[in-house]
């Protein structure tokens, strides 16, 4: 990865396990911390840097809502995929691979040291051309192409049925809002 912070260090949250909530605090505690009009008080008087509170807008901006911090979350494990200066060993499409479930949909392929290369559709974005997927148990990778096909048309009415959903969860809380008003 580069040498910019992830927003999850930004705030200060463990990418992991970090819940909503945990995030939110984060974000107020950060916000208050690195605000232009609190840091000048505790400086010199004089307004500074505000660059750390835009980082922390930002940061907050992305991981407060889930499928925007899903979507962040597959761009930060596929930048580490690649970053990880792995050698791919095959490469095929994603059609090659077993799948099983729907939302989120588990794509598995054997590897030649009996475990399995496994990727989820919620770990993949639409703008992706293909993914390197690890095995389970070995240092192998492959290069997975996501153009085309069945599997390719089951991730695309995956990603769109997700973006529906959220949309509609959006329009709910607006509706909500409004009623409470």
């Amino acid at each position: 990865m580069s040498s910019s912070r992830t927003h999850y260090e930004v705030l200060g949250v463990d990418a992991r396990d970090a819940s909503t909530e945990d995030i939110k605090r984060a974000y107020k505690a950060a916000a208050l911390a690195s605000h232009p009009d609190k840091r000048a008080s505790r400086v010199d008087g004089a307004a500074g840097d505000n660059s750390e509170f835009l980082k922390v807008q930002a940061a907050w901006e992305i991981l407060k809502e889930s499928a925007s911090r899903a979507a962040y979350d597959a761009r930060l494990l596929e930048t580490a995929r690649r970053d990880a200066d792995v050698v791919v060993s095959d490469e095929f499409d994603i059609d090659d691979m077993d799948a099983e479930g729907s939302s989120p949909t588990k794509f598995t392929r054997r590897c030649r040291c009996g475990d399995a290369y496994e990727v989820w559709s919620d770990e993949l974005l639409a703008s992706f051309d293909a993914i390197d997927v690890p095995c389970a148990s070995c240092s192998l990778h492959v290069r997975v192409r996501l153009t085309g096909g069945a599997a390719a048309a089951k991730f695309d009415a995956f990603a769109m049925a997700t973006a529906a959903a959220t949309a509609a969860a959006a329009a709910a809380a607006g509706t909500k809002d409004d009623a409470a008003s």
